[in-house]
Formats: C-alpha cells, sequence, structure tokens
C-alpha cells in the first residue's frame, strides 16, 4: 500500500523522535539519548570528582579531562559555579565530552600525576598556587583558570578567566576526543 509523502513523513519523524527523550529545564529543552549510558549521564549538574580518581578513569574511558583550578575567594570561580556550571547545555556537554576535575589550585592535597607527587609547599599561604597548578597550567595563574588533559593525561592545553556558557564550549571542542 502506497502512503502519501506527507504521511510518510509524519511517520519517519515519529519513529525518529521516539529514539530520543527531552527533559525539560526551566530555560530549554535538552535532548537526551535513551541509551543506558546516555541516561547515566546527569544534566542536573556538572558530575565534579577528584583528580586521582579522573586519572583513573580517563585511561579506561578514553575521555580528556576538564580542570576547573579555583580558589575559595575568587569571585569568577564562585560566578561560574552559580552561572556557567549550572546551565543545562553546559552540564550535558561536560558531562558527555569530558571527566571533570574541581581543584582548589591552593589546597593541601598530595596529587600523584605522571609519577611526580605534588603538594602545596606553602599551604594556607593566598596566592601561593600548588604545585599541581603549577605543573598543569604554568607559574602565571589567574583565576578562574581550566585544564585539559588528554586521555594519556598529558596537558591538551588552558582556558583563562570567566566564561559564559558559549565561549565554553566552544574552546573546548578542540579537546574532545
Amino acid at each position: 500500500m502506497k502512503l502519501p509523502i506527507s504521511t510518510s513523513l509524519l511517520i519517519a519523524l515519529l519513529s525518529f523522535s521516539a529514539c530520543k527523550t527531552t527533559k525539560s529545564t526551566s530555560e530549554k529543552e535538552v535532548a537526551v539519548e535513551s541509551t543506558p549510558a546516555a541516561q547515566s549521564i546527569s544534566t542536573t549538574e556538572v558530575t565534579w570528582t577528584d583528580i586521582k580518581t579522573a586519572l583513573a578513569s580517563s585511561s579506561k574511558s578514553k575521555k580528556p579531562i576538564f580542570i576547573d583550578f579555583y580558589t575559595p575567594w575568587c569571585g569568577w570561580c564562585i560566578e561560574m559555579d552559580k552561572t556557567t556550571f549550572k546551565d543545562p547545555e553546559v552540564i550535558l556537554y561536560l558531562n558527555t565530552n569530558f571527566i571533570c576535575v574541581k581543584f582548589n589550585a591552593e589546597g593541601t592535597e598530595t596529587v600523584d600525576y605522571l609519577g611526580n607527587n605534588y603538594v602545596n609547599t606553602n599551604p594556607g599561604v593566598k596566592f601561593h598556587p600548588h604545585q599541581f597548578a603549577a605543573a598543569i597550567l604554568g607559574e602565571r595563574i589567574g583565576y578562574p583558570t581550566f585544564g585539559v588533559l588528554k586521555s594519556n593525561h598529558q596537558v591538551a592545553g588552558k582556558l583563562v578567566g570567566y566564561l559564559k556558557k558559549d565561549q565554553l564550549i566552544l574552546s573546548l571542542d578542540p579537546f574532545k576526543e
């Protein structure tokens, strides 16, 4: 039986839309594939982890690592947490394409990275970065600054300063693997 073209198009569109579900957000709708892997990706908040877990996960998943180097006193870091990192598109983009780490660039944890131990040699001193932050970002660090590591843990690049949704996504696109 031959169907009119408009009926065939309608059937095709309904078939295609059955492959996806949408989650409504206050600002817009975000399409999410209904595969088991995609459903485990949070669309409500960025899934932050620690650097040790990220390094182990990245090797297995072959995903690059996005590191938010922040300090508790940094006003622009706090603003990004309230705005950019709350945007549904940013959340989905980061959680889909990267393993995400929040790293206090003046914190006290010891980091084992590429066989070296990195510490903060002056903990509690403002404007004195952790050795790991300096190793990834270089000696001149402002906040917020973001580092990207390839899935083999080599430095892929860095982004500096407050970034809005579109700026962040556009800047990170070249680092997706």
